[in-house]
């Protein structure tokens, strides 16, 4: 216990540093600035002793508390000071042993003091916060200053009060980095998914080494393999933004079950749609004709052959129909697959960048398509602008072990391509996706991440259909109550909730629910393939 009585932490900020909350009440864009600004200023000039091991921790918490509202209620007159004061002095008579705050019982309730506080001691710190939000504070920025005024309670404190400084730098950052978000509370009470990659960082690295290495001739490319639904397609887009970076272009194919009777129409739309973009973007006349006679050179007479398969290649070369070629049977097969590698030689070559061929759930490819690609890796290994990128789920692989598939797996491992396994989330990842999708604190999510991890083992895919289901149900809600506007949960009701471990259960639980007639049409549309269009 401290003998001395704790000091008013100094005042970081004279008069006229910075503009205080009559400009922030005039101007949103100015408020969002200066609040940014204090926070910044704050996080890089916290008083030593603050910060400092010397003390006990919550009474450094709660000093860096009193800082803040110093901060944004300092000079303002419609701030009342003896709040502060007041709180101010419960420390210094909790330090000097004045006040024991011990959790002890009461006698004759028989109830633990912790829930007989008075209304006044539950309410100074959320009074604080509420005249800091009656002054143009942010919400987010006045629930971080009474968790942090909280700690004074020392055991007696919430459950949301701070306990480390490193959470308190943490959520200081996030609202540096995504005001939008953590700091400026204006986002509808909707649970959006975001695009982000969470728990990937690895991952990425991996690939922008081998984009990287691209160029050498050292890789040809990325391998990503897992489980369903664990986030390969994902992972996968962040090629995007190398490939942007580097002025190359994606081109991406996706294999279903229901494609299979098509042989090679997945890569063949793919190719087709790279010709329609080379069409459009070569503008020159004269890089037109060398593009032309680069082509007319490679594939000769059989371009109108490989032109029943790329519709879009009239519109790059002149096709001679005089000659008959030959048609698509199984002894032109090989012929095919040279035309294919041709093509993508001479377009890489006039590519302004490189070129990227993303293949998604190749497992579900057909014979024809394995070997066009097991082809292009072969015909591009001294091809230092093609870049392939494919997507399997090994386990498929696994579970038929004589299938082409698995065959033609284990044969590409003699290539220079890097493999990525992708496992399920950690815990730390599932808590970045949920504190990200509900716009909350880590440090506020991590109990219910730590119970949704358990319950969808790590499934990214089954963790947001988790959160759907505890919306829809009312386990999880958006509330309106107090001077903060948030997501709540019902933590003992989720935590005897029995979810399935499976990924389908958890859907076909969802579908149940829908009209006979909603369900009869998904159903028949199932049978036309992964994408249906709607007319």
């Amino acid at each position: 216990t401290r003998s001395d009585p704790i000091k008013s932490p100094p005042q970081l900020l004279k008069r006229g540093d910075i503009q205080r909350n009559e400009s922030l009440l005039n101007s949103r864009d100015k408020s969002q600035t200066n609040h940014l600004e204090a926070i910044d200023y704050v996080r890089m000039n916290c008083p030593p002793g603050i910060l400092s091991d010397v003390g006990n921790k919550t009474d450094r918490l709660f000093a860096l508390g009193v800082v803040f509202v110093e901060l944004f209620a300092f000079g303002n007159p419609t701030f009342d000071a003896d709040a502060i004061n007041e709180i101010k002095a419960s420390a210094n008579a909790k330090s000097s042993g004045d006040t024991k705050m011990k959790p002890t019982i009461d006698s004759t309730n028989n109830v633990p003091l912790k829930k007989r506080r008075s209304d006044q001691e539950q309410g100074s710190s959320s009074e604080i916060s509420g005249k800091l939000a009656l002054l143009g504070t942010p919400r987010p920025l006045c629930a971080l200053v009474e968790d942090l005024i909280e700690c004074i309670r020392g055991e007696f404190r919430r459950d949301d009060a701070y306990k480390t400084f490193e959470d308190v730098y943490l959520d200081l950052q996030l609202m540096i980095n995504e005001p939008s978000k953590y700091l400026f509370d204006n986002h509808v009470p909707q649970l959006m998914i975001s695009d982000k990659l969470y728990g990937r960082d690895e991952e990425m690295l991996k690939i922008q080494e081998a984009y990287k290495l691209r160029s050498t001739g050292v890789c040809l490319g990325v391998i990503i393999t897992g489980e369903a639904s664990v986030g390969k397609s994902r992972l996968a887009r962040s090629i995007d933004e190398l490939s942007w970076q580097n002025n190359g272009t994606v081109l991406r194919g996706k294999f279903d079950q229901v494609q299979e009777s098509q042989p090679l129409s997945v890569i063949a739309n793919m190719f087709n749609d790279m010709c329609q973009l080379f069409a459009e973007a070569v503008r020159s006349q004269g890089m037109k004709q060398n593009l032309a006679s680069a082509l007319e050179s490679a594939l000769g007479s059989q371009a109108r052959l490989l032109s029943r398969f790329l519709p879009n290649l009239p519109r790059l070369m002149t096709l001679n129909f005089t000659q008959n070629s030959s048609s698509y049977c199984s002894e032109s097969t090989q012929v095919i697959r040279r035309l294919f590698c041709k093509t993508l030689q001479v377009l890489s070559f006039y590519s302004p960048g490189p070129i990227t061929i993303l293949l998604d759930d190749v497992q579900w490819a057909d014979p024809a398509s394995l070997l066009l690609i097991s082809s292009l890796l072969q015909s591009s290994k001294d091809n230092k602008t093609v870049f392939f990128l494919f997507c399997i789920r090994d386990n498929d692989c696994q579970h038929s072990p004589d299938s082409t598939v698995n065959s033609w797996y284990q044969s590409i491992f003699e290539m220079p391509l890097k493999h990525i396994t992708l496992a399920n989330l950690s815990e730390d990842g599932v808590n970045a996706m949920v504190s990200d999708t509900l716009c909350l604190f880590p440090r506020l999510t991590r109990p219910l991440s730590r119970v949704l991890h358990r319950k969808a083992l790590g499934n990214p895919f089954f963790v947001w259909q988790t959160l759907k289901v505890l919306q829809k149900e009312g386990y999880l809600y958006h509330s309106l109550r107090g001077t903060m506007r948030r997501w709540m949960w019902d933590m003992d009701k989720i935590s005897e909730l029995r979810l399935s471990e499976n990924v389908l259960d958890l859907l076909i639980r969802q579908m149940d629910i829908l009209p006979s007639d909603l369900k009869l049409g998904l159903e028949v549309a199932s049978c036309m393939g992964a994408n249906v269009s709607m007319v």
